[in-house]
């Protein structure tokens, strides 16, 4: 059998920010997008795992869409560095 763990790729991605800012939300419809359109595997925290059990992930009310909206994103991306074995 083949070793393929070098080939798997994990990229982290954290959302911070206030209270009641929507992150929650956001990270799960970032979940929802990176399974259904990449057919990418998601992992998820305990907090995150909580807020989906609760329906979070279901379409958003009309106050989780201002609350989200209302809301600054800054998007930034990082790249860490492969070192040689």
């Amino acid at each position: 059998m083949t070793d393929t763990s070098k080939d798997i790729k994990i990229a982290t991605i954290t959302v911070s920010g206030p209270v009641q800012c929507g992150k929650s939300r956001v990270m799960l419809r970032l979940k929802q997008v990176l399974e259904e359109e990449f057919g990418a595997i998601v992992e998820l925290d305990e907090e995150l795992k909580m807020a989906e059990a609760a329906g979070d992930a279901e379409p958003p009310l009309k106050w989780q869409k201002e609350m989200v909206g209302g809301t600054v994103w800054q998007l930034s991306e990082t790249f860490q560095k492969t070192t040689a074995a």
